[in-house]
């Protein structure tokens, strides 16, 4: 009995999880991957993110193949700012971060987003946090439950049946499943995720949903940049990725954890001041700007955390030019009433005989009538016409469209 006392004296408690990345547990910030940093826990999820292979190794990869090819730094820290949006995230009422690589299937999309979620775990479709679009919407967002600060990546779009993506992008950025019923009507828990979501096709998620306004706030889209520099560099990457996995995120997670929080969000914060005011030198700019940097200062503000971990040196210069040129793209296409403008024009003068007749018509050849006046061009259409015009161009609300348009005089 004597030895059966010293024996659990001696006996480590542990624990098991089932959920990846922060919590709050005994008063204290914990953070769970395979194992845990604050509690001796060991995770027995679905996810394989035991971590396999050589630290060094992998580092020694980053150093010779990532470190000065500024768009794999971008994808190494869109992967590892997870972490970062995970610890501040719900402090500053934040969304998960939705990243979407757009391009050619030559250009290495796939090859990034492995990278990112090699800091993690597996970075393969078989266990990893590394899937595919081909499965139904619930199947998909079912995956980001519980991660909090881990992320999750979805190869290519294209494999989707989706036809327009709203909804979609709206549940993944807001970070909660729907609410369902269990098999006794009762209201079942909902999962909820906070972190960034990996994304890639040779097609633009948010050309592939509605021209809502809030969906270009909610979406990164880095649309043609090439992100390996030849089949062998992706090749290089690759080989030592799926061989040597899963240690970066946790070392990264144990600094931060070690740092004052609100020193942290301060910085953010500074941060996410200074790229506003880079965007407004540079003249690339809107009222959603604000928004955006504030996703963007994530991954800046990660890179610095990256280059004291590792004492390497980044192209965050680099990166904040790739940033500019996202944001350049992107105001095109949310600059809302100058793209509804701009459709409307394209619509009428492609319908030009259906506006030449009386507004009150029986015949349903006629959209609409055009008068001329001194110093502009008047457009009447009557509410049906409006509604079937602003529909064809992926708008929702006629309401919306007619106050944007309105503002804008």
């Amino acid at each position: 009995m004597e030895c059966i006392r010293e024996c659990e004296d001696s006996i480590i408690k542990r624990y098991i999880h089932s959920k990846l990345g922060f919590m709050e547990y005994d008063g204290k910030t914990i953070y769970k991957l395979h194992e845990a940093i604050g509690i001796n826990s060991t995770y027995v999820g679905t996810y394989d993110v035991k971590p396999k292979g050589s630290y060094d190794e992998y580092i020694k990869m980053i150093q010779n193949h990532v470190v000065g090819n500024v768009e794999l730094e971008f994808a190494l820290l869109s992967g590892v700012s997870s972490i970062f949006l995970g610890y501040i995230g719900e402090d500053l009422g934040l969304d998960s971060n939705i990243i979407h690589l757009v391009g050619n299937s030559t250009t290495g999309k796939s090859t990034a987003l492995k990278l990112a979620i090699s800091c993690f775990g597996y970075p393969g479709s078989k266990g990893g946090l590394y899937g595919t679009y081909n499965g139904t919407n619930n199947a998909l967002i079912k995956k980001l439950g519980g991660l909090k600060g881990v992320p999750y990546a979805l190869d290519e779009i294209s494999m989707s049946e989706n036809n327009n993506f709203t909804r979609f992008i709206y549940s993944l950025a807001n970070g909660a499943d729907k609410e369902r019923l269990n098999k006794d009507s009762e209201i079942m828990e909902k999962e909820s995720w906070l972190t960034t979501i990996l994304s890639n096709g040779e097609k633009s998620i948010i050309r592939s949903s509605n021209n809502n306004a809030g969906l270009q706030v909610r979406v990164i889209e880095a649309e043609n940049f090439i992100w390996t520099k030849s089949p062998e560099h992706a090749e290089a990457i690759q080989h030592v990725i799926l061989n040597n996995y899963g240690h970066l995120a946790m070392e990264f997670a144990e600094y931060l954890l070690a740092q004052n929080k609100n020193e942290v969000i301060r910085n953010y914060k500074q941060e996410k001041t200074n790229l506003y005011d880079e965007l407004r030198k540079r003249s690339v700019y809107d009222d959603m700007s604000m928004r955006r940097c504030s996703k963007f200062a994530i991954i800046i503000q990660t890179a610095f955390i990256i280059e004291e971990l590792l004492d390497i040196k980044l192209d965050i210069r680099g990166i904040v030019d790739m940033i500019v040129s996202i944001e350049r793209e992107s105001i095109k296409y949310r600059n809302f009433n100058k793209v509804v403008m701009d459709f409307i024009k394209q619509y009428v003068d492609r319908y030009r005989n259906k506006f030449d007749g009386k507004l009150k018509s029986n015949s349903q050849e006629i959209l609409g009538k055009i008068t001329e006046k001194e110093d502009y061009t008047e457009l009447q259409m009557e509410q049906l016409s409006f509604e079937l015009m602003i529909k064809e161009g992926g708008y929702e609300d006629r309401k919306i469209v007619l106050k944007e348009l309105k503002k804008a005089g």
